[in-house]
């Protein structure tokens, strides 16, 4: 049986968007994971056995002496239990698996584009995280992207090669539980009851890490106007994930009726989401957009930035409306027609929920791998 190594920077990469792939794969081949485990780790997280999977310190910060350390402990580690394939995840697992498994010659090398960091910086940082991009694609043997429009965005910019560099099925690297990521209307009512929220108020909710490049004071501000249009309707608004740039205090609520609230990150996205009616990602980059199929399973209605990656997640005005991105009136018309048309909130919904299940099931994404995989 073939052995199959994943690299990945966190283990929180591997259980949100590896577990799944696990239980299809592991009947093929032999797999491992490598990834910076925190002290007192779960193991019982991942669909492994515990000595499948091997810590590395990989640091997410860039660090020339502790990655170089990284570099030459992976490929010892490779030598030592001569894997067939690696694969690597995430920008610095790239880095150094690519580096690792060129010189220790492995024969199959593969790392999956997730999203770029430099696409919304400039200057010098920009053209280094480029160059290190474009080193890891000329490292490897294969490359997979997860969308389309990102594809095409990675070959504009000279970063893969057209005939190395390909998206697996319709994209996405996980794609959706669809037994976890179903309308429940208890769930929905019990959560409404919970954070005092009526069946007939209309709730926005965004998912996802809160930080500035997610566009989420855009959010924030649209919902403040929006709410003052529409003061006789009952709005709110939630944001679910964690505060990773004290975005909670430089949002004012103080001049609004409408609530705003915060929950923490949560492992149970499938639950929280039922909370809403109409799901906002105003990022301003991302590279595909799981958490906009996610909604779309649970049927609700998705309002995203017109950007690549986003693109490939949704039907503009079929599952759901876009918007000029860092446009934060237009974000908020976008929201009004939604609250003015609540049929169209149902309809977009309905459309989002058949999109994913016909293109997006986790099942099928995890086939389109293996088929990948036995191919090459």
């Amino acid at each position: 049986m073939k052995k199959l190594c994943f690299v990945v920077s966190t283990p929180m990469t591997a259980e949100a968007f590896l577990k799944n792939h696990f239980e299809v794969l592991k009947n093929h081949f032999d797999i491992f994971l490598i990834a910076n485990l925190p002290l007192n780790y779960d193991y019982d997280k991942i669909n492994l056995k515990r000595e499948k999977i091997i810590h590395l310190e990989i640091l997410r910060n860039i660090s020339i002496y502790n990655d170089f350390k990284a570099i030459l402990k992976l490929n010892s580690i490779i030598n030592k239990y001569g894997f067939d394939i690696v694969h690597s995840i995430t920008p610095k697992a790239g880095l150094v698996a690519s580096l690792s498994g060129f010189i220790s010659k492995t024969p199959i090398r593969i790392h999956t584009f997730t999203g770029q960091i430099w696409a919304t910086r400039s200057g010098l940082f920009r053209f280094g995280l480029k160059c290190i991009d474009k080193l890891i694609s000329t490292l490897v043997t294969h490359v997979l992207v997860d969308g389309a429009s990102q594809l095409f965005f990675l070959k504009q910019n000279n970063i893969v090669n057209s005939k190395k560099a390909i998206v697996l099925g319709n994209g996405s690297i996980s794609g959706v539980d669809l037994e976890k990521f179903k309308p429940n209307r208890l769930t929905r009512n019990s959560l409404r009851e919970k954070y005092g929220i009526s069946s007939s108020a209309i709730v926005f909710i965004f998912m996802g890490r809160l930080k500035m490049d997610k566009g989420v004071l855009d959010l924030a501000n649209a919902f403040i106007k929006l709410s003052k249009d529409f003061s006789s309707i009952e709005l709110s608004l939630f944001f679910v994930g964690p505060d990773e740039e004290n975005i909670k205090c430089l949002i004012n609520t103080s001049s609004i009726k409408a609530s705003i609230n915060f929950i923490d990150f949560t492992s149970t996205p499938e639950l929280y989401l039922q909370l809403g009616d109409v799901f906002c990602l105003p990022s301003y980059r991302e590279g595909f957009g799981t958490s906009v199929i996610e909604a779309s399973a649970l049927e609700l209605p998705v309002i995203c930035s017109d950007i690549y990656g986003l693109r490939d997640a949704f039907i503009d005005k079929k599952t759901g409306l876009s918007f000029r991105v860092n446009d934060i009136e237009d974000l908020k018309n976008k929201m009004s027609y939604l609250v003015e048309n609540p049929k169209k909130i149902k309809q977009f919904g309905e459309n989002g929920g058949i999109f994913v299940r016909e293109k997006f099931s986790a099942r099928f994404v995890s086939n389109c791998l293996l088929n990948f995989y036995l191919k090459i």
